[in-house]
């Protein structure tokens, strides 16, 4: 989908800028989302649905859900209202609790804050995992140092870090979607 208009902007909602429930819903559904434009020349939104026929396993149950969600989003105001609603369907599905969302949004806050020029294609990559009790979220591809530059900023003067709200968080070394090296953001959040 793509207009001309105006761009999408978080309305009032008690002081509080909200993208409401629709985007972050779509977002959570799809097997990819990507929101573009804004300021004037207009948006641009891509939703990909991945068609697969069911096998039959021999259990008969069918096919497995999506193993991940992936968003990528162009850095900007919307990054930080789209991560925390759609973390937050997924935390809730995870069954984590109010602190471990919290906990969650805080983390990919964060990531979100440090802009464009930490990702390989200027534009804010992330993939959310749930299982029974915790979020696996992996941010990325990521420029070279940027992973640990990322950490660092999670650093508070005189009061620890965001990193220990994390289960696990580390930096490591994937493969982009074209099958080249690329520096990766991995966190996790349980119970």
């Amino acid at each position: 989908m793509a207009d001309h208009g105006r761009g999408f902007r978080p309305r009032a909602n008690d002081g509080d800028p909200s993208l409401g429930l629709g985007l972050p819903l779509i977002a959570a559904l799809s097997d990819s989302f990507e929101i573009s434009g804004g300021a004037g020349h207009g948006s641009r939104t891509k939703i990909r649905f991945a068609y697969e026929q069911a096998e039959l396993s021999s259990n008969g149950n069918g096919a497995e859900a999506p193993e991940a969600l992936a968003l990528e989003i162009t850095p900007g105001e919307l990054v930080k209202p789209v991560l925390a609603r759609v973390i937050g369907a997924l935390a809730a599905r995870a069954e984590l609790s109010v602190d471990r969302l919290a906990d969650t949004v805080l983390l990919s806050d964060a990531v979100s804050s440090s802009g464009g020029t930490n990702f390989a294609d200027g534009r804010v990559g992330i993939s959310i995992r749930d299982e029974d009790g915790s979020l696996h979220v992996r941010v990325g591809p990521l420029v070279d140092g940027a992973g640990e530059r990322i950490l660092r900023e999670m650093d508070l003067p005189g009061a620890g870090s965001l990193r220990s709200l994390a289960s696990r968080i580390e930096v490591t070394q994937g493969e982009t979607p074209e099958g080249g090296s690329a520096e990766f953001l991995e966190f996790e959040v349980t119970r």
